[in-house]
């Protein structure tokens, strides 16, 4: 009896030390599954049309023709990631305003429901416009996107920025 409890007692340590190991290595193979697909994600260009160098066509309510540049700006209510980023976009807008560019901010929800979110946050647009009657289409919010004023694209923004990124926003609306 005694010989049947120590033979058992192995089985279940080395039953124990199997599965210690599987759980190593299955963790050890998600976290390297997970960073190539991150890499292959930040290499892997955005199929939305928003490129660089593309155009945004004008609207009467975008009013692109209006200025030399404008700044428009995606967002949504239910983004946690725009409400993240609401502190800097207080100061992007006063900054825009500073060098007489405008903020246009665009939506697929109701415009009235994302410019009082806007509001709520101290973010006054120049304007808020439907994404989808202006044919704007971005997978994903908060988008930034810099324009000239016939509608070509000078720089796109995509989600919620680093701090160096977002000083790259500030620099490229002056400079650009």
């Amino acid at each position: 009896m005694r010989i049947e409890t120590v033979a058992n007692s192995g089985i279940v340590l080395v039953c124990a030390l199997l599965a210690a190991t599987l759980t190593v290595n299955l963790t050890r193979s998600m976290h390297a599954s997970s960073a190539r697909a991150a890499a292959v994600s930040s290499r892997t260009p955005p199929t939305d049309g928003l490129q660089e160098g593309t155009t945004l066509k004008d609207t009467s309510e975008l009013k692109l023709s209006s200025s030399s540049k404008t700044l428009v700006m995606l967002t949504a209510s239910s983004c946690h990631y725009c409400t993240e980023s609401m502190p800097f976009y207080q100061q992007l807008v006063a900054h825009a305003r500073e060098r007489h560019i405008p903020v246009v901010a665009a939506t697929r929800e109701d415009p009235r429901i994302n410019e009082k979110y806007l509001e709520i946050h101290g973010v006054k647009a120049d304007r808020t416009v439907s994404a989808t009657t202006n044919s704007i289409s971005a997978p994903g919010t908060p988008t930034l996107i810099l324009v000239d004023s016939s509608g070509k694209i000078l720089k796109v923004w995509r989600g919620k920025l680093a701090k160096d990124a977002e000083e790259s926003v500030l620099t490229a609306r002056a400079g650009a």
